[in-house]
């Protein structure tokens, strides 16, 4: 891949983050003109830096489920937390990790059509 100048940089940074993918003003921001960012938007290099860009962008910002279990489990601790807030953390991790089953109940009448055969005489009753 070829390399970025650093104004094709900055105009890749702009535009996965600030921009928030607008190109115009992605442009802008690296010191373009304004007409200019959908010029750079063509150029192939610059397409794949987005694209990584955009990755590892995704990467920093995934939250894991460790991290989101982590995150309830420090609110939980916490004892500068409400009481109401450590319990909702407690009970969001629990049913994270599977231990509340919610059950449900069907009430209702189901039709279901019997045939028997009666094996004496073979002869077939509804």
């Amino acid at each position: 891949m070829r390399e970025l100048t650093l104004k094709q940089r900055l105009f890749v940074e702009a535009f996965v983050g600030e921009a928030e993918g607008i190109a115009t003003r992605a442009a802008v921001i690296a010191g373009y003109s304004s007409t200019y960012g959908c010029k750079l938007l063509k150029l192939e290099h610059i397409q794949a830096a987005i694209g990584e860009e955009a990755e590892e962008l995704d990467e920093r910002l995934a939250l894991t489920r460790d991290r989101i279990h982590e995150l309830w489990m420090m609110i939980a601790e916490d004892e500068g937390e409400s009481t109401k807030d450590r319990l909702a953390a407690l009970r969001d991790a629990a049913r994270a990790q599977g231990m509340f089953l919610d059950r449900v109940e069907l009430s209702g009448e189901v039709e279901v059509p019997v045939r028997v055969v009666l094996p004496s005489n073979g002869r077939e009753r509804d």
